[in-house]
């Protein structure tokens, strides 16, 4: 699924506050998407916990698969 570009929704699998990273498991089935901390912080997002619903945009980068932008949905 090519996800490049475009916003999409689904919920947080799990965060881990003191490293600041998590994944999304998105509503359109596929891959867990990773995001870190300062996709929440240039959201204005102090934490997220399991399950909360996100709207996310991925890309590729250097890690792979990963959410540049997140907002809460």
């Amino acid at each position: 699924m090519e996800r490049h570009g475009m916003f999409e929704t689904g919920k947080v699998k799990w965060y881990n506050e003191c490293k600041g990273v998590g994944f999304i498991t998105p509503d359109a089935g596929g891959e867990d998407v990773p995001f870190r901390l300062p996709a929440m912080h240039a959201a204005g997002i102090k934490t997220v916990a399991e399950g909360q619903r996100l709207a996310f945009e991925a890309r590729i980068g250097n890690r792979g698969l990963e959410a540049v932008a997140i907002k809460l949905a």
